[in-house]
């Protein structure tokens, strides 16, 4: 820290500290300006005197604000905290303490504060410095005496004044390692300087490294592989090899040697490269193309591994040499798909695999060699390799790789039972003429010749445009109604009437002149004469000319009471006229709600809606149980039990209107529209 001043300045407490009061002050008010501010590092010295006993106590303040004091530090320069009371005399003065950090010139030139000797061992150095300084800072200049000449990369553990030590490595260039000998002799004074810049907190740069500087090769360095080769350390599966180098990251390419200290006993060991002073980090080592190693690919101490480092998969070193004894890397299964080969067990050396694949991993199964032509042919169970056969009409011409298949022509049908023509007139063979069975098949446009075709007892034909059915050779059976017949056998009556069953045409007999069809469900349709037709309760025993109206209707009522002195043959007219009434000439209903509100639909289209409202203040918006198609005819209101009121209707639409009326009343309203 740096002791900073101010001229004579001096004031007292405002108020009392004690021994364990915290670390501030007041001093009294308007004075704190007389006293210097610190900034961050910087500190200045205040005494506190009782003047009556001389009594004092030396404190370090590192901060001001105004009147008040920040102390850093209480009973300085072998005082001791005290208890002051408010009014006690506060000064910055000199004091032994500060006057002897002032440097003197034989201390400059003995190098009091810039030198020091070093313990420690030869490659981890340890010294103490007289300092307040807490941390390094960034240019901090030391010579170092070493007591021993280094055998390989080293460090500085250095101690300023009374603080904890903090432990750097030492380099020398551009972060490089040091090597054996860079401290030649026991007495070497090594110039030191504080970096930042390198090492993860930062490191102390040897300026006078007793090897060439900047780094050459020489004869010896280059034989002995200096920068790419090291002993291993770390454990079986977690290497570590440090070499010289002012590299700061690892690169594509990269090589290193080092001599292994262990077999590795798993398949995914690793190795952190620390290049000068700066680690790389753990990559795993792989070989070939990305495989995993063998345990034992490094086969134990002394075994000299090469390495190069590879970006891909997110860095890797590849190892150049591995182990891959017989005995250490057998084979240890197949892939599935080998079924059928040998070996298929696990064996070591050169594999020759013998036998048939079998069709379930892409095989044939079969061991003949084919011939032009051959093609594979499933058996059930593997393939066997045939070649196709020629038969009537075609030509086969198997080559090297190809089959021809050509169409020679028909010129004479090998069966019997069946002779066809073959469009133009001429048979395809005359030993056919026998009837038999089986399918006909008739090119388009192609006709059949009778008496050619004979008579087949049963058959199909396809692809035909026609078919002569002449008076000789009809084919005999029933057309279904799919195909446009009636899948019936039965004659047509004369006068009878088609329809049908559940799966046929049929027709019903003849009816006689008068006689009406009558309906019987999913019975066959039947004939009925007028004297048997039944209309309602009333039974007409006479003509036509009675059921039409133009007549006189007689015979006796069934179902119909009689009044007094009324004929049978009235009350046949009255019973049939009511029930003709009753029949047919009442209204339609076609929609109603006899609700509050309703409506009800008249045939004619014309529509009635009614309803009743409680008594409720203006406007009162009414809406219609159903929309009126297309208006509104009319519409009234009443009002429920009282008089001399009055109710207008207004906003008047299809789907309702709004009542404005005299009083909060209840009204019956009518609307009728269509």
């Amino acid at each position: 820290m740096i002791l900073i001043f101010a001229n004579n300045a001096a004031t007292t407490l405002l108020n009392p500290i004690t021994v364990t009061t915290p670390t501030t002050c007041t001093l009294a008010a308007g004075t704190g300006s007389l006293f210097p501010s610190p900034a961050f590092g910087q500190y200045f010295i205040l005494t506190l005197t009782n003047p009556t006993s001389g009594a004092n106590e030396v404190v370090w303040v590192t901060a001001r604000s105004g009147d008040t004091l920040t102390i850093a530090v209480r009973g300085a320069e072998g005082t001791s905290p005290t208890t002051w009371i408010a009014g006690t005399a506060a000064s910055c003065f000199p004091t032994a303490g500060t006057q002897g950090l002032f440097v003197q010139p034989d201390q400059l030139q003995d190098g009091l504060w810039t030198y020091s000797t070093a313990a420690g061992t030869a490659n981890a150095l340890t010294t103490t410095v007289p300092s307040t300084l807490t941390q390094l800072p960034n240019g901090f200049k030391l010579i170092l005496n070493s007591a021993y000449v280094n055998t390989g990369a080293a460090t500085l553990t250095i101690t300023l004044g009374s603080n904890a030590p903090l432990s750097y490595p030492i380099i020398k260039g551009n972060n490089l390692a040091l090597i054996a000998g860079d401290i030649p002799i026991a007495g070497y004074p090594m110039e030191l300087v504080f970096a930042t810049a390198f090492g993860s907190s930062g490191s102390f740069v040897m300026n006078n490294p007793a090897t060439i500087y900047p780094p050459t090769f020489s004869a010896s360095q280059l034989q002995q592989q200096y920068y790419t080769y090291a002993v291993a350390t770390g454990g079986a599966d977690t290497l570590a090899v440090t070499i010289p180098s002012s590299l700061v990251a690892l690169t594509d390419g990269l090589q290193v040697s080092f001599k292994a200290a262990y077999a590795n006993a798993t398949t995914t060991p690793t190795l952190n490269l620390t290049l000068g002073s700066t680690a790389t980090g753990a990559k795993t080592i792989t070989k070939w193309a990305n495989a995993a190693l063998n345990a034992g690919d490094i086969s134990g101490a002394g075994y000299i591994c090469q390495m190069v480092y590879s970006t891909s998969g997110g860095g890797q070193w590849l190892f150049l040499n591995p182990v891959i004894p017989v005995a250490s890397s057998p084979v240890t299964s197949f892939s599935a798909g080998t079924t059928g080969l040998t070996p298929n067990i696990a064996t070591t050396g050169p594999i020759t695999l013998a036998g048939t694949l079998v069709p379930a991993n892409g095989g044939t199964g079969a061991v003949t060699i084919p011939v032009n032509g051959a093609i594979p042919v499933g058996n059930g169970t593997n393939y066997t390799v045939t070649t196709i056969t020629a038969g009537t009409g075609i030509s086969v011409t198997n080559g090297a790789g190809t089959i021809t298949i050509a169409n020679l022509g028909i010129s004479a049908y090998p069966g019997a039972g069946v002779a066809v023509s073959n469009g133009t007139g001429g048979p395809w063979g005359t030993s056919l003429a026998t009837t038999g069975t089986g399918s006909v098949v008739l090119n388009n446009g192609a006709t059949l010749i009778a008496p050619i075709l004979g008579t087949p007892a049963s058959g199909v034909l396809s692809l035909c445009t026609s078919v002569n059915l002449g008076a000789t050779g009809i084919p005999t059976g029933v057309l279904g109604v799919s195909n446009g017949g009636t899948n019936s056998g039965a004659a047509v009556t004369q006068g009878g009437v088609a329809y049908a069953s559940s799966s046929a045409l049929l027709y019903t007999a003849a009816g006689t002149a008068g006689q009406v069809l009558q309906s019987n469900g999913l019975s066959p349709p039947s004939w009925l004469s007028q004297a048997l037709m039944t209309v309602g309760n009333a039974t007409n025993a006479t003509n036509a000319t009675n059921v039409t109206g133009s007549g006189t209707i007689s015979g006796t009522t069934t179902g119909v009471t009689k009044a007094f002195g009324t004929s049978d043959t009235t009350m046949a007219t009255t019973g049939f006229v009511a029930l003709e009434i009753a029949t047919y000439a009442a209204p339609i209903n076609s929609g109603s709600s006899f609700t509050n509100p309703g409506y009800q639909k008249l045939a004619s289209g014309l529509i009635i809606q009614w309803g009743q409202t409680a008594a409720v203040t203006n406007p009162t918006p009414i809406n219609f149980s159903i929309n009126f198609p297309n208006s509104v005819l009319s519409i009234t209101a009443t009002a429920v039990n009282v008089a001399a009121v009055s109710i207008s209707v207004d906003a008047l639409s299809v789907s309702g209107f709004t009542a404005y009326k005299s009083g909060a009343i209840g009204f019956f309203w009518m609307a009728i529209g269509y």
